[in-house]
């Protein structure tokens, strides 16, 4: 058994580097991503990029098909050594990734891929592509590699990749519904209702993949209120969750569909809730809850105004 046409390079540009991985036949009949590699550091030399795409097709061309366990395949894995994430998961976020192919006439085809929105991990549809004659050189080669990364990169600026999440519509307990945007920064988790049942989506702010939430966004009945709006009522309600208030304000607002804004502050958390009465017993929050705020105020200014457009891209 060989290899087949077209031969197939997967390619990824991050952390400072263009990290070419090989993909092999194996004897399962899929392809799999080769342990061997080339790393280069220096991404702006286009001969050497393009050096090492034509030392990884002759790899694969003389490859024999693969007979390991794709377990060991997994631990052996090319991204493992090439990377300071611990997970597929967190490179494939924070890696942005091109195919290189070499066609049975000679002629070679590179393209920028999008990260798919339903499978996390996973490629699916093209940013860019390039076709190239079979009698390219290493630079143009080289060129074309950094072309389409080029296009992917300015894909994602002009498209972060809470984008490519559906809107989520909510449906309340009188029956009216909301619709709702994942928050605009890619650390943010979608945890759905989170397992309370006063939330009918949260979104948690994760630094870290398996780290701990640090703030959250969330969609609500605020029961602590029991629909009571009163200045004293929420001061109260809060400070007893939250402790007692370094600042606290509450303004009638017309914005998007809400009409009162309350914030509050502490050393715990900087908390701002926008809230709409639905019916009397009916009370509909969107909230903010950023922990210790004193310790992230970087974090908290600019999740603060990524709150305010999430507020006002709520939609009845």
């Amino acid at each position: 058994m060989e290899q087949k046409y077209p031969l197939l390079l997967n390619i990824f540009k991050g952390e400072g580097r263009i990290l070419l991985v090989p993909s092999i036949r194996h004897i399962g009949g899929c392809l799999v991503d080769s342990d061997w590699f080339i790393n280069i550091e220096n991404i702006e030399d286009y001969v050497k990029i393009g050096e090492g795409i034509l030392k990884s097709i002759d790899f694969v061309k003389s490859n024999p098909i693969s007979k390991d366990d794709f377990k060991e395949r997994d631990l052996k894995a090319a991204w493992r050594k090439n990377s300071k994430y611990k997970s597929w998961i967190s490179f494939w976020k924070n890696n942005n990734h091109s195919f290189y192919k070499l066609y049975e006439d000679g002629h070679y085809e590179v393209y920028s891929t999008k990260r798919t929105v339903d499978r996390k991990g996973g490629y699916g549809g093209c940013i860019k592509e390039v076709n190239l004659p079979p009698t390219a050189t290493a630079e143009e080669i080289g060129k074309a590699v950094i072309e389409v990364f080029e296009a992917a990169e300015e894909y994602y600026h002009q498209s972060p990749a809470c984008d490519f999440y559906p809107a989520k519509q909510l449906e309340f307990l009188d029956g009216s519904t909301l619709v709702v945007k994942h928050p605009k920064e890619k650390h943010f988790v979608d945890h759905e209702d989170s397992g309370v049942a006063e939330i009918y989506q949260c979104y948690s702010y994760l630094p870290q993949e398996d780290g701990e939430s640090t703030a959250e966004f969330f969609v609500g009945i605020a029961p602590e209120l029991d629909c009571n709006l009163d200045t004293s009522n929420i001061k109260s309600c809060w400070e007893k969750f939250y402790g007692k208030a370094e600042f606290f304000e509450i303004q009638e607002v017309e914005y998007g569909i809400f009409q009162l804004r309350v914030e509050m502050r502490n050393k715990a958390t900087h908390k701002i809730s926008y809230l709409l009465k639905l019916e009397e017993d009916l009370l509909l929050e969107c909230g903010m809850d950023v922990h210790q705020p004193n310790r992230r105020k970087k974090l908290d200014e600019k999740l603060t105004v990524l709150f305010e457009e999430f507020a006002l891209e709520c939609k009845r």
